[in-house]
């Protein structure tokens, strides 16, 4: 045979792992008919891996032993089931009926079952006695139970209790187990002795197989469950064609073929401590644990059936002793986990081929992954086999370290399912941190710390550290972490607190409860939360390059008088272009959006381009040749706005003041709108009609006036009081449509002559000075801030969401959401949203400082994030 292990550095969970127990998948539709055949190769290709860690949680994960990658994976492929109080010890598949029962160190026992894609609650033993083993029989329809005061619980997977006993041994139960024909039970003692008993719970014997060394494990050579049939009529002989492994304190390995049997087999495995079970052909036992006398040398032995060592393994990088090993996938996986990382080394019970080892020397070579395999100068089908080496048994939507930021700031492929949580149990702690679920566990994606104390504004910190800080991070334990991590926490906290506050800080610090890992960095931003002061309005900016300056906003309705549920309006961006032809920006304004409908796209009226302006100025006399004149020389003022249609073909030449310049125009509309918006979004080089005039005398604004609105009949009349007559049009044709409008005698008006005579509107003209960054003043280098922005946003779509309204209850006499079993505790602050009639997004309280968080697109992990911050610190409902 031959066992390597696989590379994959997304196998870590944030907490030690206790148990593990691997389930294949059932197929989604049985036929009725013929009823329903095992086949072992298709059906163990792909499973489910359960994971029971100190933090009380049930991880159950989605496995596949398939190197195919472009497979479909079903939709939720990673399940954080919540419920215990204290460390999970014990999870327990039961493969023929589907369920999963799980113990925890105070004695409470869940059967969960899966329906409708959620796993809940089935049945809840709760006898306050701490559970030493848990076993289901063979066939799935009985559980056994053992407990720490010698107490045994025989009952039925429905729950239905057939026989209990209490042993009154002067040592403890360690292990219980069926023997294949489910017909007895043998339990292990902490002195060694095995105690049999019968399946109505009579007492058959009580052997000494050991002298006072504890038996820790047990476990038969065969088939974990009958997932077929059986013909055998004699099960009396049925035990005789099996093992039992009985593993001890000390790591010595008992093989036997009954609990009479008088001479077993001993085996000396150099492990302590040590885990075991057999493979699914019944002819391989696995043995995963530490060296003795050794900091955590963990190794891999596979003995047969007859006690001989056939192969040895070391586990790589493990900085923990072996908690848990279990089978997989029809003997081609072994899982072993090592403190909180599970190794998954792949199993062939054929002798390795040369070409299998090349390939292994290879890919334990190749830095850069996959994708330096097509650089390789090997044929095709070698490079096809090698990239198969490269395929994850687990396959869930992890980001990799050097891929975080790009993974937070997309919309995810796959709806993802995270929990928030407040790190300090003070009400005054203003930094969350969302986690990934993942394994059992959870992974740091963002963090977010408030920045404001009157106003509920935050900062998202960017996830994305250099290597050198990567490689630091990992290598601090846990405690150490979470640690510094208070201590900034604290240390932010207490630069606006009351002494009164840090004197409570200093006096006790309640932590029951494992601390999560906290290994972001706080160095630069990259997104923040801006809210009103009333907090019913909050605005999602991008910082970062890799995000776009307005990501959405969020708008509260609020009820005074707490007689409505909240009711929450989103404007979000998102990561596609807009429609063809629609351009669509995230307005300032508030009252924008509204009448839109539910879930649909925001269209904003185009902004098409007008006329150019011209761009470049000849003097038509000769006389100089410089472009650059002085602005006692040159004055412009802005005409009446109107829209102009003009062919892309026409070529318009205007002749103002000596200066001519012909330019090809363009088609296009202008939208209604003010003058000011326009000359905001166009640059310095569009049509804004100016009027250019030379001077024969210094320039005096008596003669042209802000309030004077030239056009083009200006052009042709001359302009009273410049003595400049203009050169005549080469074609009678106007060159807008303002050029019939007659023109209005600004001396008409005896109230127009008086301000334009007034002394103070002459100004003295500073000339411009150009800037380091190209700029020539504030409003040239507005217009490019506006256009560069309408430019980024344009390209994103939006989307307008509402939560959903929640239903009432009379019974209960509350507002009812249903949130899949997701959601723990009641909250003002639980909503769900709905995009197109899905539904998106959904959050809610499981915990006094912990908070559910499930998105998927149009929501990026960072839009998710700060919807979330603006929800738990919004004041009204």
């Amino acid at each position: 045979m031959h066992l390597h292990f696989e590379k994959n550095t997304n196998t870590k969970c944030d907490c030690t792992i206790l148990s593990l127990s691997w389930m294949g998948k059932v197929p989604d539709e049985l036929p009725e008919d013929q009823g329903w055949k095992l086949n072992r190769t298709n059906y163990y290709q792909e499973g489910w891996l359960a994971t029971g860690n100190v933090r009380g949680i049930v991880g159950v994960t989605y496995t596949t032993s398939h190197c195919n990658k472009s497979l479909d994976y079903p939709p939720r492929t990673n399940y954080n089931l919540r419920g215990h109080r204290s460390e999970v010890i014990l999870v327990k598949w039961n493969e023929p009926y589907q369920k999963l029962a799980s113990c925890d160190s105070s004695g409470v026992i869940f059967v969960w079952i899966k329906y409708e894609g959620r796993w809940s609650i089935e049945l809840i033993n709760d006898r306050n006695t701490r559970v030493t083993h848990f076993s289901w029989s063979h066939d799935g329809r009985m559980a056994l139970i053992c407990y720490q005061d010698g107490f045994v619980l025989v009952g039925s997977v429905a729950g239905q209790r057939y026989w209990s006993s209490m042993l009154n041994l002067d040592c403890t139960i360690n292990c219980g187990i069926w023997t294949p024909n489910d017909q007895l039970v043998y339990f292990g003692t902490s002195n060694g002795q095995l105690v049999v008993m019968d399946v109505h719970g009579a007492m058959m014997a009580q052997v000494e197989i050991a002298n006072q060394v504890a038996v820790t494990a047990m476990a038969w050579s065969c088939e974990k469950f009958k997932m077929e049939e059986t013909d055998d009529s004699n099960d009396s002989c049925l035990c005789a064609k099996y093992v039992l492994a009985v593993s001890l304190e000390n790591g010595t390995i008992m093989l036997m073929k009954h609990y009479y049997d008088v001479s077993p087999i001993s085996i000396q495995t150099g492990l302590c401590p040590i885990s075991i079970e057999w493979s699914n052909s019944k002819q391989l036992l696995a043995v995963a644990g530490t060296v003795a006398h050794t900091e955590y040398t963990n190794i891999v032995k596979v003995y047969t059936d007859c006690g001989n060592l056939l192969y040895t393994a070391v586990i790589p990088n493990t900085t923990s002793a072996v908690t848990a090993m279990t089978w997989g996938h029809n003997d081609k996986r072994l899982f072993v986990a090592t403190g909180c990382i599970v190794h998954m080394a792949w199993v062939s019970m054929r002798i390795a081929s040369l070409q299998l080892l090349s390939s292994l020397q290879v890919y334990n070579r190749l830095q850069g992954g996959i994708n330096q395999i097509p650089c390789l100068p090997l044929p095709l089908r070698i490079q096809h086999r090698l990239s198969k080496l490269f395929a994850h048994t687990i396959r869930c939507c992890v980001p990799e370290g050097s891929g975080l930021r790009e993974f937070v700031s997309k919309s995810p492929k796959v709806r993802l399912h995270c929990t928030m949580l407040r790190h300090d149990e003070d009400i005054s702690a203003n930094c969350y941190t969302l986690f990934l679920e993942y394994l059992g566990g959870l992974v740091p994606l963002l963090k977010g710390k408030r920045t404001s104390k009157l106003k509920p504004e935050f900062v998202i910190f960017d996830p994305q550290v250099t290597d050198c800080q990567c490689v630091a991070t990992g290598n601090m334990t846990l405690n150490a972490v979470c640690s510094g991590s208070e201590r900034e926490d604290s240390e932010c906290e207490d630069s606006y607190s009351s002494p009164r506050l840090s004197r409570k800080k200093n006096r006790y610090h309640p932590r029951k409860e494992v601390l999560y890992a906290d290994t972001l960095p706080e160095e630069s931003h990259l997104a923040e939360v801006t809210s009103n002061i009333w907090g019913t309005k909050f605005r999602i900016r991008g910082i970062a390059s890799c995000l776009a300056v307005n990501l959405g906003q969020v708008t509260y309705k609020t009820s005074l008088l707490h007689l409505q549920p909240r009711q929450m309006t989103l404007l979000m961006a998102g990561d596609g272009p807009s429609e063809p032809g629609v351009s669509q920006v995230l307005s300032d304004d508030e009252d924008e959006g509204k009448g839109l409908e539910d879930g649909g796209a925001v269209a904003v009226a185009p902004l098409m381009t007008r006329c150019r302006a011209p761009t470049g100025y000849q003097a038509g006399n000769g006389s100089s040749t410089d472009n650059k004149m002085s602005r006692a020389e040159w004055f412009m003022t802005r005409s009446s706005f109107r829209d102009c249609e003009c062919s892309p073909q026409e070529t318009s030449t205007l002749h103002v003041g000596g200066l001519s310049n012909s330019e090809e125009g363009r088609r296009g509309v202008v939208r209604s709108c003010s003058v000011g918006y326009l000359d905001l979004v166009e640059g310095a080089g569009s049509n804004n009609r100016l009027v250019l005039v030379r001077q024969g005398r210094p320039a005096k604004l008596t003669h042209a006036g802000k309030s004077r609105s030239l056009d083009s009949s200006d052009i042709g009349k001359g302009i009273a009081g410049t003595g400049v007559t203009p050169h005549p049009p080469p074609s009678s044709s106007p060159a807008s449509p303002a050029m019939a409008k007659k023109k209005r005698n600004p001396s008409s008006s005896p109230i127009r002559v008086r301000i334009l005579n007034s002394p103070l509107l002459p100004r003295r003209l500073r000339p411009r000075r150009n800037d380091n960054d190209g700029y020539q003043d504030l409003e040239s280098f507005q217009k490019a801030q506006l256009r560069n922005k309408i430019e980024t946003t344009a390209k994103r779509k939006e989307f307008i969401m509402h939560n959903k309204a929640p239903m009432w209850n009379e019974n209960s006499q509350v507002y009812q959401l249903d949130f899949g079993g997701r959601v723990t505790q009641e909250s003002a602050k639980n909503f769900q949203v709905e995009f197109r009639g899905k539904q998106v997004m959904q959050f809610g309280r499981i915990d006094n400082n912990a908070y559910t968080l499930d998105f998927q697109y149009p929501f990026s992990a960072v839009q998710a994030f700060a919807v979330a911050l603006a929800n738990v610190t919004q004041r009204l409902k």
